[in-house]
């Protein structure tokens, strides 16, 4: 047969562990909640906003590196010519 002082017993404890937790219970007001979804909004808004910026940036930077890249292998063909002696 099982103690009847056990199932008192795991209450108690139930009741116990439990009453910690109760106080770091708070209300949940709507006002709050919904301020809170605005504000984190706005922050996921500016941080797309933001890395929008950073793509347009990169592409500009691509494109310059590209027209570099042909400047300066039309200087080394210049160059080759000019040393081979076919340009003067």
């Amino acid at each position: 047969m099982s103690n009847p002082l056990s199932a008192l017993r795991l209450a108690l404890v139930s009741l116990w562990s439990s009453k910690p937790a109760s106080g770091r219970v708070r209300q949940v007001s709507i006002k709050e909640d919904t301020c809170e979804c605005h504000e984190l909004e706005r922050k996921l808004r500016a941080a797309m906003d933001l890395v929008r910026l950073q793509q347009q940036i990169l592409d500009d930077q691509e494109t310059l590196l590209g027209e570099h890249r042909r400047a300066f292998a039309a200087a080394l063909d210049f160059l080759a010519a000019v040393r081979n002696g076919t340009v003067l």
